[in-house]
């Protein structure tokens, strides 16, 4: 590869005579610009210079951060494969620009193809459980506990099995028994497990995965207080399944203080919710506030419920979490406040250069350039482009999509057409007409609309929830007898018959919880029976409470995302009814 370093500087060196010559406007520019080119030009230069093999041309355009950058590194890839290291190179730019399994497997054979090994596996690995990444991996020698490590991380317990039933039991090594164990009690295989682990137990009693995974074979056939031995003696690491023992057992202080041991939030949250319960607001209180330093789904309820156990005490650090809060419009109702909304600000009205490129891509009959630039503008796109793709998907009532651009647009900047692509107000006939018929607000329709289903008529969930309202057949089929109507699961797709069967079932459950939103929309989303039960314990006796009492985390998200979404309809088109 040496004897080519010259003609790779030569390249370099001369590139930028060519960036600033030939495509003076055109190269290198992120997607927020506005530059004067012509997309159709552009793409057909691209397809002169890859068909004639013309590197200069192609080094120029693989500057670019679009769909035409990612061709042209593609390109000189092909062109440049022979020389190893810089066809590879241009390959990882591709890869840079847009994700792509079959890509990823190219530079692995290319890594592999120059000896690379461990490169290459790297690369492999990350391609997993791909039967033929697993092949490859072996094709180079790579160590089967690394193999193993990578699929177990994922989860591939599955592909963990399978890729051991490849070795002669007498072949495997300790570790090859471990990963085994593993597998066959996460794939809840507890009868195969346990001989197996009863053996790993004896040999390697201070390995915590052997002995947390030898505590689940003996909970599965109910030698409950063995289990518990091993599972409190594994410390954090048992703390969940140990928890969850006791408290089965109604144990509950001795449950709360087990998942007060954990560094998981979700059991975490557990502890902190029973100690609540339990009436011990102090140590509930230190389990909150953890969670408030920690990101992810639990830190805002966890913010919440330390401000008002906080408030309860009389405690100026209170006012420490009020700032935060006052971000999520539901808490702020929640708190008997209002929401603070931000500042909309107003977008000069320009021609998307985003636009006009899927449009040369389309007409040019390249759908593959259509996905990549759409992947990358999700990225790299400037809020005003997002916009006008998501103007373009409203058009064509493409509701899921528009709002998904919007909601994009929304990260970057508050512009009031971001924020009417990601809240949108479709079929309003229909959401109109059956706010009328059951008292509903329309912004409450859309709200559950949009969280429901991103506004997909025909969406079926795994549940086997159908439609914009995602009404349940069963549900559906109650409905349509209490409406006196006739009932078919193909009517749930139709929009006119979903909507109002889903506003009056909506209306149902605010009559049943006296205009309780809360539990309104937790029944809408769990079901009365667990509103019932969620009710009558000692949080959710109370309205400030009963958010912190509901024990399913997607029931407890769904209630303050589909509050958010209504509150939000409400300030963008309160007026204009």
């Amino acid at each position: 590869m040496r004897k080519n370093s010259g003609r790779v500087l030569l390249i370099l060196t001369t590139l930028v005579v060519v960036v600033l010559t030939a495509f003076p406007k055109t190269v290198g520019l992120p997607l927020d610009t506005k530059p004067t080119e012509n997309p159709a030009d552009i793409l057909a230069l691209l397809r002169e210079a890859a068909a004639a093999g013309r590197e200069d041309p192609l080094l120029s355009l693989s500057l670019r951060e679009d769909a035409i950058g990612f061709a042209a590194n593609l390109a000189l890839a092909d062109l440049l494969w022979d020389r190893e290291a810089e066809g590879i190179s241009f390959l990882r730019r591709a890869l840079e620009l847009h994700e792509s399994k079959d890509l990823r497997f190219r530079l692995a054979e290319g890594l592999k193809g120059k000896g690379d090994t461990a490169a290459a596996a790297m690369e492999y690995l990350t391609l997993l459980p791909d039967s033929r990444a697993i092949d490859a991996l072996q094709s180079i020698h790579t160590d089967r506990e690394v193999i193993l490590s990578a699929l177990a991380e994922g989860g591939y317990w599955q592909a963990v099995v399978d890729f051991l039933n490849t070795f002669p039991t007498e072949a495997f090594t300790d570790r090859d028994e471990i990963y085994l164990a593993q597998a066959m009690v996460q794939l809840d295989d507890f009868d195969r497990a346990r001989p197996l682990l009863k053996e790993l137990a004896v040999q390697f009693p201070e390995d915590q995965t052997v002995m947390w995974h030898y505590a689940r074979t003996l909970e599965a056939i109910e030698k409950t207080e063995e289990a518990i031995i091993l599972y409190n003696d594994l410390g954090s690491r048992g703390a969940q399944r140990l928890g969850q023992l006791y408290e089965q057992d109604d144990k509950r202080e001795l449950a709360a203080a087990a998942y007060a041991r954990s560094t998981d939030p979700a059991v975490i949250w557990r502890g902190a919710v029973l100690w609540d319960e339990l009436g011990e607001h102090q140590r509930a209180l230190a389990l909150y506030r953890k969670l408030t330093h920690e990101p992810g789904p639990y830190r805002d309820d966890a913010m919440y419920r330390s401000y008002l156990l906080l408030v309860e005490a009389g405690s100026p650090e209170a006012q420490d979490y009020l700032g935060e809060l006052s971000a999520r419009p539901s808490w702020m109702v929640r708190l008997n406040m209002e929401p603070s909304w931000p500042l909309l600000t107003a977008l000069e009205s320009d021609e998307s250069m985003l636009l006009m490129r899927l449009d040369a891509y389309r007409q040019a009959g390249r759908d593959d350039l259509v996905n990549v630039e759409l992947s990358i503008a999700w990225q790299s796109a400037a809020p005003q482009d997002k916009i006008s793709l998501g103007n373009w998907y409203s058009d064509r009532s493409d509701f899921r999509q528009a709002a998904r651009w919007g909601v994009g647009a929304l990260k970057e900047i508050t512009a009031r057409e971001a924020y009417e692509l990601a809240y949108p107000r479709p079929f309003f006939e229909e959401v109109g007409q059956a706010a009328a018929e059951f008292d509903l607000e329309p912004e409450l329709i859309w709200a559950v609309m949009r969280e429901e289903s991103r506004f997909q008529p025909a969406v079926v969930s795994w549940a086997g929830a159908i439609g914009l309202m995602q009404i349940m057949p069963a549900t559906g089929e109650e409905i349509a007898a209490k409406l006196d109507e006739r009932f078919s699961e193909d009517l749930l797709t139709q929009p006119s018959v979903n909507i109002r069967w889903g506003a009056y079932y909506l209306r149902s459950m605010l009559n049943l919880y006296g205009d309780d939103l809360d539990k309104a929309l937790a029944a809408y989303n769990g079901g009365p029976g667990n509103v019932r039960r969620w009710h009558k314990s000692e949080l959710g006796k109370t309205s400030s409470g009963f958010p912190t009492a509901i024990t399913f985390f997607e029931t407890r998200e769904y209630i303050t995302k589909v509050t958010d979404s209504y509150l939000t309809y409400l300030w963008l088109y309160g007026d204009q009814r």
